[in-house]
Formats: structure tokens, C-alpha cells, sequence
């Protein structure tokens, strides 16, 4: 439960977590909500061991309970951090940012033969403000993207920037 509240967006008052029936301890006593905590906690363990540029990627289930119906989304999570590629003779790197993870999504997409992509800003809790964006196909929104919070990162003393994208 204490790493699940890093998901802002299970707070709202229409959702909630979902309880396990006889978990074995208190930190497994809910069926996460989001991926994105889980995340945070692996880049928050590299930057523990000095590891600053690495990329990382899952697909799983997560669960909630939605104005009192259960629900559980098959989701694909992404997430960067640091530079974007190694030092080199003719440039120097850069921080990733939100079109890094852009270009990540648009090549799935190509490979998917996924048409008619659009991408439309939001107003995710989870996210910076105006470094984000909700993914639709057609009309149908199918996941989000963009900078982490950096109230988040602070909640876990974080110290560079972290992208990240969701796709259900």
C-alpha cells in the first residue's frame, strides 16, 4: 500500500485499491494499481548503485476497483532515464525528455501497423504538468505518456528525470 500511493491516480475518490484476501504481509496486501511505482523503485535503486542511463520496459495486469466495479487492465509500461545515448566524439548526450519516449511509442506503433495514432495533451496527476499526453486510437484512449512528477521523484529522492509511458 505505501508504494502503491506513488500512483496519484488511485487517490481519486471513484478508485480504490483492491485487497487480497490472506496476504502474508501488509506489503502484499493489495494487487497493485499502476506500474508505475514498481518503476520508480527499480530507478530509484540504479541511481542508488550509480547507474543513471538505462531504459526498462514490463507488461502485466494491474487492478483497481472503479466506481465499485473491479477492474484489471493488461499494461504495457516504459520508462527512461538519464541520457539519451552514450558520449561521443561528435556530440555530447542529452537528458532524455518527453520526445524521446515519443519516438519510442511512434516506432511500436509503425511496427504494429497501428494507424490513425493521435496524441492530445492532458492533465494526468502522475505527470508534470505540459510534458505529457494521452494516447488515442481513433477515439479510443489507450494509454499515456510523459514526464514523471517531480513531486513524485522527491517522495523517493530521485534525483534526475523520468519518463515514462503506459499503454492498456
Amino acid at each position: 500500500p505505501k508504494l502503491a500511493e506513488l500512483a496519484i491516480e488511485t487517490k481519486l475518490p471513484h478508485v480504490r485499491y483492491l485487497q487480497v484476501l490472506h496476504a502474508k504481509s501488509e506489503e502484499y496486501s493489495i494487487l497493485r494499481p499502476s506500474l508505475l511505482p514498481g518503476f520508480l523503485q527499480v530507478v530509484k535503486h540504479n541511481e542508488d548503485q550509480k547507474n543513471h542511463s538505462f531504459a526498462g520496459f514490463e507488461i502485466g495486469r494491474i487492478h483497481f476497483a472503479e466506481n465499485e466495479q473491479n477492474r484489471e487492465l493488461p499494461t504495457a509500461g516504459i520508462f527512461l532515464t538519464g541520457k539519451s545515448s552514450p558520449h561521443h566524439w561528435d556530440q555530447k548526450p542529452a537528458d532524455v525528455d518527453f520526445y524521446d519516449v515519443k519516438g519510442l511509442l511512434e516506432n511500436l506503433f509503425t511496427a504494429l501497423h497501428a494507424s490513425e495514432i493521435d496524441y492530445k495533451a492532458s492533465k494526468h496527476p502522475s505527470f508534470h504538468p505540459g510534458r505529457q499526453a494521452t494516447i488515442y486510437l481513433k477515439d479510443l484512449a489507450i494509454g499515456s505518456f510523459g514526464e514523471v512528477h517531480p513531486r513524485l521523484l522527491e517522495l523517493i529522492d530521485i534525483k534526475q528525470r523520468v519518463l515514462y509511458a503506459e499503454l492498456y
